[in-house]
């Protein structure tokens, strides 16, 4: 038990070092490099899997394991990243999933592919903005198959089955992580209620000139198709986007100001460890 428990604490450490870097990173530059998760990648896939082994088979967890690097390598590296490491990683994961058919617990051999196929589900669909975002959650489901067993933690919320199968780790620090950017929408509300502008995009977005918006952390909210205004999504072209809007003489345009969600990621990761998922309490 003592050996799991340090096992635990040494995915939890490296984690933490480097979503704390990665925070800090992101907050000033908005930019994040990738040896942040292949950080948590290389210490907590093997540290996890050898803490599971004391009490799921040996090599289901191995298999599983395997799953997890071939993951980690196809979010984070060019040369093996093809979609071939993407489907071996999926049929391993599967496999070990069904070579342990009555094993207590076995949903923590599949729960790093499926959570981080999910988050690439909504990374593609526009709904994590970031690859960074995406890459420090899928390192996180990766890192953390199962809650981690350290006594007396969490505090409040303690996960358990079934719903910890569905709310998993990574899933519960976004979950945490999405309250926690509420706080930046209420301010931004605030900002527009005090000027007298109302309406449905009062929270996500605020005027800015346009030569302090091409200096500042903010997406463009509109480009120019035709000679009109349009709405656009945020991305990284905006270079072209403020280039459109100058040549049409525009000089105030709507922002959606650049959340550096890694910053909640890691308070969520914090927080999730600490006090767990207030949604166990009512599952």
């Amino acid at each position: 038990m003592y050996w799991e428990i340090f096992l635990w604490a040494a995915c939890i450490i490296a984690a933490a070092s480097a979503l704390f870097s990665a925070a800090v990173s992101d907050l000033r530059t908005r930019e994040v490099g990738d040896r942040h998760w292949a950080i948590i990648c290389a210490a907590g896939i093997p540290c996890s899997a050898a803490a599971l082994a004391g009490s799921l088979p040996a090599m289901p967890v191995a298999v599983s394991a395997a799953s997890s690097a071939l993951m980690a390598a196809y979010v984070l590296s060019e040369r093996m990243g093809g979609h071939w490491a993407l489907a071996a990683s999926l049929v391993l994961s599967a496999a070990s999933y069904l070579m342990c058919p009555q094993c207590p617990g076995r949903e923590a051999l599949m729960s790093p592919a499926a959570s981080s196929v999910l988050f690439l589900v909504m990374y593609y669909s526009g709904i994590l903005a970031g690859g960074a975002d995406a890459k420090a959650l899928i390192s996180l489901s990766l890192a953390f198959p199962a809650y981690p067993a350290i006594p007396w933690l969490p505090l409040l919320w303690a996960p358990h089955l079934p719903a910890s199968a569905v709310l998993s780790f990574p899933v519960s620090v976004l979950a945490a992580a999405a309250m926690l950017t509420l706080i930046p929408m209420a301010l931004i509300g605030f900002r527009n209620a005090s000027e007298g502008r109302f309406g449905p995009r009062m929270l996500t977005e605020y005027p800015m000139l346009l030569r302090d918006a091409e200096n500042s952390y903010v997406w463009p909210a509109v480009d120019v198709e035709g000679g009109e205004l349009v709405r656009r999504r945020p991305d990284a072209d905006v270079g072209s986007v403020y280039a459109r809007l100058k040549a049409e003489g525009i000089e105030e345009i709507p922002v959606t100001p650049m959340v550096p969600f890694v910053v909640p990621i890691a308070a969520g990761f914090a927080a999730v460890l600490a006090a767990g998922n207030p949604l166990f309490a009512l599952v």
